[in-house]
Protein backbone atom coordinates (compact mmCIF):
# COMPACT_ATOMS: atom_id res chain seq x y z
CA UNK A 1 0.00 0.00 0.00
CA UNK A 2 1.33 3.59 -1.06
CA UNK A 3 0.90 5.87 2.28
CA UNK A 4 2.82 8.48 4.34
CA UNK A 5 1.80 8.13 8.01
CA UNK A 6 0.83 11.75 9.35
CA UNK A 7 1.31 12.67 12.94
CA UNK A 8 -1.00 15.29 12.82
CA UNK A 9 -2.94 17.20 9.68
CA UNK A 10 -4.40 20.45 9.07
CA UNK A 11 -5.70 24.21 6.14
CA UNK A 12 -9.18 29.12 -1.18
CA UNK A 13 -8.84 29.88 -4.24
CA UNK A 14 -8.87 33.30 -6.25
CA UNK A 15 -6.78 32.54 -9.45
CA UNK A 16 -3.71 30.47 -9.16
CA UNK A 17 -1.15 31.34 -11.26
CA UNK A 18 -0.30 27.86 -12.27
CA UNK A 19 -0.60 28.72 -16.20
CA UNK A 20 -2.05 24.49 -16.93
CA UNK A 21 -5.04 23.52 -17.94
CA UNK A 22 -5.13 20.12 -17.11
CA UNK A 23 -4.41 21.28 -13.38
CA UNK A 24 -7.37 23.75 -13.63
CA UNK A 25 -10.01 21.30 -14.84
CA UNK A 26 -8.83 19.40 -10.80
CA UNK A 27 -9.42 22.79 -9.34
CA UNK A 28 -12.50 22.30 -6.91
CA UNK A 29 -13.85 24.52 -3.74
CA UNK A 30 -16.40 23.69 -0.97
CA UNK A 31 -18.23 25.09 1.76
CA UNK A 32 -18.90 23.75 5.23
CA UNK A 33 -22.44 22.80 6.65
CA UNK A 34 -21.39 22.29 10.60
CA UNK A 35 -21.02 25.07 12.98
CA UNK A 36 -21.27 28.66 13.06
CA UNK A 37 -18.78 29.30 10.50
CA UNK A 38 -19.25 29.27 7.25
CA UNK A 39 -15.89 29.07 5.45
CA UNK A 40 -14.03 27.65 1.73
CA UNK A 41 -11.50 25.67 1.30
CA UNK A 42 -10.11 24.43 -2.03
CA UNK A 43 -7.60 21.83 -3.33
CA UNK A 44 -4.92 24.95 -4.06
CA UNK A 45 -4.38 25.39 -0.27
CA UNK A 46 -5.60 28.88 -0.42
CA UNK A 47 -8.15 29.02 2.38
CA UNK A 48 -11.19 31.90 3.10
CA UNK A 49 -12.14 32.81 0.02
CA UNK A 50 -14.54 32.53 -1.99
CA UNK A 51 -13.92 33.19 -5.38
CA UNK A 52 -12.56 36.86 -4.63
CA UNK A 53 -14.88 37.08 -2.24
CA UNK A 54 -14.65 36.88 1.71
CA UNK A 55 -15.12 33.02 2.45
CA UNK A 56 -14.75 33.17 6.47
CA UNK A 57 -18.10 34.18 7.89
CA UNK A 58 -18.84 33.86 11.31
CA UNK A 59 -22.64 33.50 12.83
CA UNK A 60 -24.44 31.51 10.70
CA UNK A 61 -27.97 32.99 11.56
CA UNK A 62 -26.27 36.35 10.66
CA UNK A 63 -23.31 35.92 8.65
CA UNK A 64 -20.27 38.85 9.09
CA UNK A 65 -17.05 38.76 7.12
CA UNK A 66 -14.11 37.86 9.41
CA UNK A 67 -11.45 36.76 6.72
CA UNK A 68 -11.29 37.69 3.10
CA UNK A 69 -8.81 34.64 2.21
CA UNK A 70 -5.63 32.80 4.18
CA UNK A 71 -3.17 30.61 3.36
CA UNK A 72 0.68 29.28 4.35
CA UNK A 73 4.02 30.90 3.15
CA UNK A 74 6.91 28.90 3.23
CA UNK A 75 10.71 29.88 3.01
CA UNK A 76 14.17 29.52 3.81
CA UNK A 77 18.10 29.92 2.40
CA UNK A 78 19.83 27.63 0.25
CA UNK A 79 23.47 27.82 -0.24
CA UNK A 80 24.10 27.74 -4.14
CA UNK A 81 26.93 29.28 -5.74
CA UNK A 82 28.91 31.75 -3.83
CA UNK A 83 26.17 33.54 -1.83
CA UNK A 84 22.99 32.35 -0.04
CA UNK A 85 19.90 32.92 -1.63
CA UNK A 86 17.06 33.60 0.42
CA UNK A 87 13.77 32.36 -1.07
CA UNK A 88 10.07 31.70 -0.86
CA UNK A 89 7.20 29.81 -1.78
CA UNK A 90 3.42 31.19 -1.28
CA UNK A 91 0.42 29.11 -1.33
CA UNK A 92 -1.76 32.70 -0.29
CA UNK A 93 -0.83 36.04 -1.52
CA UNK A 94 -3.02 38.47 -0.19
CA UNK A 95 -2.36 40.80 -2.46
CA UNK A 96 -4.15 39.13 -5.22
CA UNK A 97 -5.45 35.96 -4.26
CA UNK A 98 -3.15 33.80 -6.60
CA UNK A 99 -0.79 30.96 -5.52
CA UNK A 100 1.85 28.77 -6.36
CA UNK A 101 0.19 25.63 -5.36
CA UNK A 102 -2.02 23.41 -7.43
CA UNK A 103 -3.81 20.28 -6.68
CA UNK A 104 -1.95 16.74 -6.47
CA UNK A 105 0.89 14.44 -4.87
CA UNK A 106 3.94 14.90 -6.19
CA UNK A 107 5.15 11.53 -3.69
CA UNK A 108 2.58 9.40 -5.22
CA UNK A 109 2.05 10.74 -8.64
CA UNK A 110 6.17 10.62 -9.38
CA UNK A 111 6.04 13.54 -11.76
CA UNK A 112 5.62 16.97 -11.79
CA UNK A 113 1.81 17.07 -13.08
CA UNK A 114 -0.15 14.04 -13.04
CA UNK A 115 -1.83 14.14 -16.16
CA UNK A 116 -4.17 10.55 -15.42
CA UNK A 117 -7.79 10.92 -15.80
CA UNK A 118 -8.36 9.92 -11.71
CA UNK A 119 -6.31 12.89 -10.68
CA UNK A 120 -9.28 15.01 -10.36
CA UNK A 121 -11.00 12.30 -8.35
CA UNK A 122 -8.13 11.62 -6.15
CA UNK A 123 -7.41 15.28 -5.60
CA UNK A 124 -10.60 17.39 -4.80
CA UNK A 125 -11.06 18.90 -2.40
CA UNK A 126 -12.78 16.34 0.13
CA UNK A 127 -15.61 17.14 2.67
CA UNK A 128 -16.16 14.85 4.97
CA UNK A 129 -20.10 15.21 4.91
CA UNK A 130 -20.36 15.56 1.32
CA UNK A 131 -17.87 12.26 0.67
CA UNK A 132 -18.93 8.54 0.29
CA UNK A 133 -17.05 7.73 3.40
CA UNK A 134 -15.23 4.82 1.19
CA UNK A 135 -13.41 7.98 -0.68
CA UNK A 136 -12.26 9.86 2.49
CA UNK A 137 -8.64 9.56 2.30
CA UNK A 138 -7.47 10.10 5.77
CA UNK A 139 -7.65 6.84 7.31
CA UNK A 140 -7.36 5.65 10.95
CA UNK A 141 -5.17 2.58 11.14
CA UNK A 142 -4.32 1.57 14.07
CA UNK A 143 -5.49 4.69 16.07
CA UNK A 144 -2.77 7.11 13.27
CA UNK A 145 -4.39 9.29 10.79
CA UNK A 146 -2.22 7.82 7.44
CA UNK A 147 -2.95 9.13 4.21
CA UNK A 148 -4.01 7.06 1.19
CA UNK A 149 -3.45 8.01 -1.47
CA UNK A 150 -5.26 4.88 -3.92
CA UNK A 151 -8.66 5.14 -3.75
CA UNK A 152 -9.05 1.73 -4.41
CA UNK A 153 -7.12 0.93 -1.57
CA UNK A 154 -8.90 3.33 1.26
CA UNK A 155 -11.56 1.49 2.19
CA UNK A 156 -9.36 -1.95 3.15
CA UNK A 157 -6.85 0.40 5.16
CA UNK A 158 -9.12 1.10 8.47
CA UNK A 159 -12.70 3.86 8.91
CA UNK A 160 -12.34 7.80 8.17
CA UNK A 161 -10.32 9.49 10.37
CA UNK A 162 -11.90 12.91 11.31
CA UNK A 163 -10.88 15.77 13.56
CA UNK A 164 -14.41 17.27 14.06
CA UNK A 165 -17.94 16.60 13.27
CA UNK A 166 -17.53 18.27 9.87
CA UNK A 167 -13.84 18.39 7.89
CA UNK A 168 -11.86 19.29 4.92
CA UNK A 169 -9.30 17.46 3.50
CA UNK A 170 -7.09 18.70 0.82
CA UNK A 171 -3.73 17.69 -0.80
CA UNK A 172 -1.67 20.11 -3.19
CA UNK A 173 1.99 20.93 -4.28
CA UNK A 174 4.00 23.59 -5.90
CA UNK A 175 7.06 20.82 -7.67
CA UNK A 176 6.49 22.21 -11.20
CA UNK A 177 8.65 25.60 -11.48
CA UNK A 178 7.99 25.78 -15.41
CA UNK A 179 4.08 26.07 -15.02
CA UNK A 180 4.37 28.61 -12.06
CA UNK A 181 4.14 31.76 -14.44
CA UNK A 182 6.43 34.13 -12.11
CA UNK A 183 8.86 31.82 -10.66
CA UNK A 184 11.88 31.87 -13.55
CA UNK A 185 13.52 28.51 -15.27
CA UNK A 186 16.34 27.64 -12.66
CA UNK A 187 15.49 29.66 -9.67
CA UNK A 188 15.73 27.75 -6.56
CA UNK A 189 12.86 27.64 -4.69
CA UNK A 190 11.67 25.44 -1.93
CA UNK A 191 9.20 22.86 -3.11
CA UNK A 192 6.47 21.23 -0.91
CA UNK A 193 3.63 18.94 -0.85
CA UNK A 194 1.07 20.00 1.69
CA UNK A 195 -1.65 17.74 3.45
CA UNK A 196 -4.42 20.24 5.23
CA UNK A 197 -7.45 19.17 7.55
CA UNK A 198 -10.15 21.19 8.74
CA UNK A 199 -11.90 20.04 11.47
CA UNK A 200 -15.33 21.36 12.18
CA UNK A 201 -17.88 21.51 15.48
CA UNK A 202 -21.84 21.70 15.07
CA UNK A 203 -21.98 21.63 19.24
CA UNK A 204 -20.66 23.41 22.44
CA UNK A 205 -17.75 25.79 22.64
CA UNK A 206 -16.76 24.02 19.14
CA UNK A 207 -18.74 25.80 16.91
CA UNK A 208 -16.86 28.93 16.67
CA UNK A 209 -13.77 27.46 16.41
CA UNK A 210 -12.12 26.13 13.12
CA UNK A 211 -8.59 24.19 13.40
CA UNK A 212 -6.63 23.96 10.47
CA UNK A 213 -3.51 21.08 10.75
CA UNK A 214 -0.77 21.32 7.92
CA UNK A 215 1.50 18.59 7.57
CA UNK A 216 4.56 19.56 5.11
CA UNK A 217 6.54 17.44 3.22
CA UNK A 218 9.60 19.24 1.72
CA UNK A 219 10.79 17.72 -1.83
CA UNK A 220 13.76 19.39 -3.15
CA UNK A 221 17.08 18.00 -2.99
CA UNK A 222 18.92 21.21 -1.71
CA UNK A 223 19.42 21.33 1.86
CA UNK A 224 16.98 24.31 3.15
CA UNK A 225 18.31 26.49 5.90
CA UNK A 226 16.80 28.39 8.92
CA UNK A 227 13.13 27.41 7.24
CA UNK A 228 9.49 29.17 8.07
CA UNK A 229 6.66 28.74 8.18
CA UNK A 230 3.76 31.37 8.44
CA UNK A 231 0.30 32.41 8.07
CA UNK A 232 -0.81 35.31 6.01
CA UNK A 233 -4.32 35.76 6.60
CA UNK A 234 -6.39 38.78 5.09
CA UNK A 235 -8.74 39.69 8.11
CA UNK A 236 -11.88 41.59 6.95
CA UNK A 237 -13.77 42.22 10.09
CA UNK A 238 -17.67 43.98 8.93
CA UNK A 239 -20.74 44.74 9.96
CA UNK A 240 -23.42 44.09 7.13
CA UNK A 241 -20.85 42.77 4.88
CA UNK A 242 -18.87 45.73 4.71
CA UNK A 243 -14.97 45.55 5.28
CA UNK A 244 -14.12 48.35 8.08
CA UNK A 245 -12.06 51.15 7.65
CA UNK A 246 -10.46 51.27 11.32
CA UNK A 247 -9.51 47.27 11.95
CA UNK A 248 -7.37 46.75 14.56
CA UNK A 249 -4.92 44.04 15.01
CA UNK A 250 -2.45 42.63 18.39
CA UNK A 251 -0.68 40.06 18.99
CA UNK A 252 -0.21 38.06 21.78
CA UNK A 253 2.82 35.81 23.09
CA UNK A 254 2.62 33.79 26.19
CA UNK A 255 3.60 31.05 27.77
CA UNK A 256 -0.91 29.42 27.27
CA UNK A 257 -1.17 31.09 24.05
CA UNK A 258 0.13 32.65 20.74
CA UNK A 259 -1.90 34.42 18.24
CA UNK A 260 -3.43 37.93 17.11
CA UNK A 261 -6.79 39.30 17.00
CA UNK A 262 -8.58 41.60 14.58
CA UNK A 263 -11.59 44.15 15.84
CA UNK A 264 -13.35 47.06 14.27
CA UNK A 265 -15.29 48.02 17.86
CA UNK A 266 -18.28 49.92 16.39
CA UNK A 267 -19.68 50.49 13.01
CA UNK A 268 -22.77 52.02 12.32
CA UNK A 269 -23.66 52.00 15.76
CA UNK A 270 -23.41 48.16 15.92
CA UNK A 271 -20.73 46.02 18.00
CA UNK A 272 -18.44 44.33 15.37
CA UNK A 273 -17.59 40.71 16.08
CA UNK A 274 -13.53 39.64 16.70
CA UNK A 275 -11.56 36.73 15.31
CA UNK A 276 -8.60 35.56 16.98
CA UNK A 277 -5.99 33.06 15.49
CA UNK A 278 -3.89 31.33 18.09
CA UNK A 279 -1.00 29.32 16.80
CA UNK A 280 -1.22 25.81 18.49
CA UNK A 281 2.24 24.55 16.75
CA UNK A 282 5.04 25.91 15.07
CA UNK A 283 7.51 24.31 12.70
CA UNK A 284 7.97 21.16 14.32
CA UNK A 285 8.23 17.56 13.41
CA UNK A 286 10.74 14.61 13.83
CA UNK A 287 13.55 15.61 15.50
CA UNK A 288 12.36 18.95 16.10
CA UNK A 289 10.73 21.06 18.80
CA UNK A 290 8.01 23.49 18.88
CA UNK A 291 9.18 26.91 17.92
CA UNK A 292 6.56 29.17 18.47
CA UNK A 293 5.69 32.11 16.95
CA UNK A 294 9.19 34.38 15.96
CA UNK A 295 7.14 36.73 14.08
CA UNK A 296 3.64 38.61 14.47
CA UNK A 297 3.16 40.85 11.97
CA UNK A 298 0.51 43.35 10.27
CA UNK A 299 0.77 45.12 6.87
CA UNK A 300 -1.60 46.77 4.18
CA UNK A 301 -0.92 46.14 0.28
CA UNK A 302 0.99 49.24 0.14
CA UNK A 303 3.87 47.72 1.97
CA UNK A 304 3.81 44.26 0.34
CA UNK A 305 7.07 42.53 0.45
CA UNK A 306 6.58 41.60 -3.17
CA UNK A 307 9.89 39.68 -3.95
CA UNK A 308 11.70 36.27 -2.51
CA UNK A 309 14.38 37.59 -0.54
CA UNK A 310 12.06 40.55 0.79
CA UNK A 311 9.18 38.47 1.79
CA UNK A 312 11.89 36.18 3.48
CA UNK A 313 13.04 38.99 5.94
CA UNK A 314 9.37 39.93 6.10
CA UNK A 315 8.72 36.29 7.75
CA UNK A 316 11.71 36.19 9.79
CA UNK A 317 12.92 39.42 11.26
CA UNK A 318 11.20 39.30 14.82
CA UNK A 319 8.93 41.56 14.92
CA UNK A 320 6.56 41.11 17.57
CA UNK A 321 3.53 43.70 16.76
CA UNK A 322 1.59 43.01 19.85
CA UNK A 323 0.12 46.32 20.43
CA UNK A 324 -3.32 48.13 19.13
CA UNK A 325 -3.34 49.93 15.90
CA UNK A 326 -6.19 51.29 13.82
CA UNK A 327 -5.36 50.71 10.35
CA UNK A 328 -7.33 52.44 7.54
CA UNK A 329 -7.12 50.10 4.74
CA UNK A 330 -7.10 46.18 3.89
CA UNK A 331 -5.12 44.85 6.61
CA UNK A 332 -3.04 41.74 6.58
CA UNK A 333 -1.59 39.58 9.31
CA UNK A 334 1.72 37.34 9.55
CA UNK A 335 1.81 34.65 11.84
CA UNK A 336 5.51 33.29 11.65
CA UNK A 337 7.23 30.33 13.48
CA UNK A 338 11.00 30.07 11.94
CA UNK A 339 13.32 26.22 13.21
CA UNK A 340 17.65 27.02 13.43
CA UNK A 341 17.19 23.03 11.74
CA UNK A 342 17.88 22.96 8.34
CA UNK A 343 15.30 21.36 5.96
CA UNK A 344 16.52 17.38 3.79
CA UNK A 345 14.62 16.58 1.11
CA UNK A 346 11.83 13.85 2.76
CA UNK A 347 11.32 16.23 5.81
CA UNK A 348 8.10 16.79 7.45
CA UNK A 349 7.15 20.11 9.15
CA UNK A 350 3.88 20.81 11.28
CA UNK A 351 2.18 24.05 11.33
CA UNK A 352 -1.28 24.26 13.02
CA UNK A 353 -3.94 26.82 14.05
CA UNK A 354 -7.21 27.84 14.83
CA UNK A 355 -9.69 30.33 13.98
CA UNK A 356 -12.40 32.04 16.59
CA UNK A 357 -15.27 33.79 16.13
CA UNK A 358 -16.38 36.11 19.24
CA UNK A 359 -19.35 38.50 19.57
CA UNK A 360 -18.71 41.12 21.97
CA UNK A 361 -21.03 42.55 24.14
CA UNK A 362 -21.76 46.61 23.33
CA UNK A 363 -20.45 47.63 26.70
CA UNK A 364 -16.75 46.03 26.07
CA UNK A 365 -16.72 46.07 22.14
CA UNK A 366 -13.26 45.36 22.21
CA UNK A 367 -13.34 42.56 24.55
CA UNK A 368 -9.57 41.77 24.65
CA UNK A 369 -9.63 39.51 27.91
CA UNK A 370 -12.07 37.17 26.19
CA UNK A 371 -10.76 36.28 22.72
CA UNK A 372 -7.24 35.99 24.82
CA UNK A 373 -9.19 33.38 27.32
CA UNK A 374 -10.67 31.67 24.26
CA UNK A 375 -7.23 31.25 22.78
CA UNK A 376 -6.41 29.64 26.19
CA UNK A 377 -8.94 27.11 26.20
CA UNK A 378 -8.39 25.98 22.40
CA UNK A 379 -4.21 25.82 23.12
CA UNK A 380 -5.37 23.50 25.89
CA UNK A 381 -7.64 21.54 24.26
CA UNK A 382 -5.45 21.23 21.64
CA UNK A 383 -2.16 20.24 23.09
CA UNK A 384 -4.37 17.60 25.57
CA UNK A 385 -5.60 15.95 22.64
CA UNK A 386 -9.24 16.81 23.09
CA UNK A 387 -9.26 18.33 19.67
CA UNK A 388 -8.60 15.12 17.79
CA UNK A 389 -10.21 11.85 16.29
CA UNK A 390 -10.51 10.43 20.14
CA UNK A 391 -12.20 13.52 21.22
CA UNK A 392 -14.54 13.73 18.66
CA UNK A 393 -15.82 10.95 16.45
CA UNK A 394 -14.84 7.93 18.42
CA UNK A 395 -15.53 9.32 21.78
CA UNK A 396 -17.14 12.37 21.50
CA UNK A 397 -20.14 11.04 20.05
CA UNK A 398 -22.49 13.94 20.56
CA UNK A 399 -19.94 16.20 18.51
CA UNK A 400 -19.29 18.64 21.45
CA UNK A 401 -16.04 19.46 22.64
CA UNK A 402 -17.16 21.06 25.96
CA UNK A 403 -15.58 19.34 28.94
CA UNK A 404 -16.96 18.05 32.61
CA UNK A 405 -15.71 21.13 35.03
CA UNK A 406 -14.22 20.28 38.57
CA UNK A 407 -13.22 16.78 37.43
CA UNK A 408 -10.19 14.44 38.78
CA UNK A 409 -8.95 10.99 37.74
CA UNK A 410 -6.79 9.58 40.94
CA UNK A 411 -4.23 8.74 41.02
CA UNK A 412 -2.86 9.28 37.82
CA UNK A 413 -0.96 7.72 36.41
CA UNK A 414 -2.95 4.70 38.59
CA UNK A 415 -1.75 1.12 39.34
CA UNK A 416 -5.05 -1.56 40.43
CA UNK A 417 -7.94 1.11 40.95
CA UNK A 418 -8.67 4.37 40.51
CA UNK A 419 -11.37 7.07 41.43
CA UNK A 420 -13.10 9.10 39.14
CA UNK A 421 -14.86 12.54 40.33
CA UNK A 422 -16.93 15.32 39.44
CA UNK A 423 -18.62 17.79 40.59
CA UNK A 424 -21.58 17.21 37.83
CA UNK A 425 -23.48 13.76 38.51
CA UNK A 426 -21.89 10.90 36.34
CA UNK A 427 -25.10 9.35 34.66
CA UNK A 428 -22.70 7.59 32.49
CA UNK A 429 -19.16 6.64 32.01
CA UNK A 430 -16.81 5.03 29.57
CA UNK A 431 -13.37 4.39 29.29
CA UNK A 432 -11.77 4.03 26.07
CA UNK A 433 -7.87 3.14 24.75
CA UNK A 434 -6.07 4.77 21.94
CA UNK A 435 -7.86 3.19 19.41
CA UNK A 436 -11.31 4.58 20.62
CA UNK A 437 -12.35 1.07 21.47
CA UNK A 438 -14.75 0.71 25.32
CA UNK A 439 -12.70 -0.98 27.65
CA UNK A 440 -14.97 -0.09 30.62
CA UNK A 441 -18.58 0.93 30.62
CA UNK A 442 -20.90 1.56 33.71
CA UNK A 443 -23.98 1.56 32.16
CA UNK A 444 -26.80 3.95 33.63
CA UNK A 445 -25.60 5.41 36.86
CA UNK A 446 -27.90 6.97 39.96
CA UNK A 447 -28.52 10.45 38.94
CA UNK A 448 -26.86 11.60 42.28
CA UNK A 449 -23.85 9.72 41.80
CA UNK A 450 -19.96 11.62 42.40
CA UNK A 451 -17.98 9.49 42.39
CA UNK A 452 -16.93 6.00 41.11
CA UNK A 453 -14.07 3.55 41.81
CA UNK A 454 -12.76 1.83 38.84
CA UNK A 455 -11.32 -1.71 38.78
CA UNK A 456 -8.05 -1.61 36.42
CA UNK A 457 -6.59 -4.93 36.91
CA UNK A 458 -7.53 -6.04 33.32
CA UNK A 459 -6.10 -3.20 31.46
CA UNK A 460 -3.01 -3.33 30.16
CA UNK A 461 -0.40 -0.50 30.82
CA UNK A 462 -0.55 2.38 28.55
CA UNK A 463 -3.03 5.58 28.53
CA UNK A 464 -7.00 6.08 28.53
CA UNK A 465 -9.28 8.71 28.15
CA UNK A 466 -12.81 8.59 30.15
CA UNK A 467 -15.82 10.09 28.87
CA UNK A 468 -18.64 11.21 31.52
CA UNK A 469 -22.10 12.32 30.12
CA UNK A 470 -21.27 11.86 26.41
CA UNK A 471 -18.37 14.12 27.19
CA UNK A 472 -14.60 13.18 27.16
CA UNK A 473 -12.81 14.50 30.31
CA UNK A 474 -9.45 13.64 30.90
CA UNK A 475 -7.10 10.96 29.61
CA UNK A 476 -4.76 8.86 32.81
CA UNK A 477 -2.07 6.39 32.50
CA UNK A 478 -2.48 3.09 33.68
CA UNK A 479 0.74 1.73 34.96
Amino acid sequence: MRKIITLCLLGLLSVSTVDNAQAQTWFSRKQNTAGNWIIYAANTGILFNNDNQSGATWNRANPIPLAFGGGLWMGGVINKGTAPTKTTTVVYDPNNGAGHFFPGSAIYDGRQLNSSAAASAKYQTMLSSSNDSSLWSVRNENGTPVYVDDIALRSSSGPSYYIGNEDFFIIYKNTDSIKITDMKKGDPYPQFEVRTQIGLWSKGFGQDVVIVKNQLIYLSSDTLNNPVVALALDGDIGVGGASSSNDKMRGFIQDSVQGVFFSSGREGGKTAPMLGIYLLRGTSGTNRTDNGLTTVRRWTIANDPATASARYDFMTNGIKDTTDNGITGDMRSLLASVSSKPLLQGDTVYFDYALFGYQPSNANPVDTSAIINAGKKITDLYKNGKLSNLAVKIIHSDGSVNTIENFSVSPNPATSHCFIRSQEAIRSLVIYDPLGRAVFSSGALNENAHSIEIDLEGLSAGVYYVMINNYLSQKFIKQ
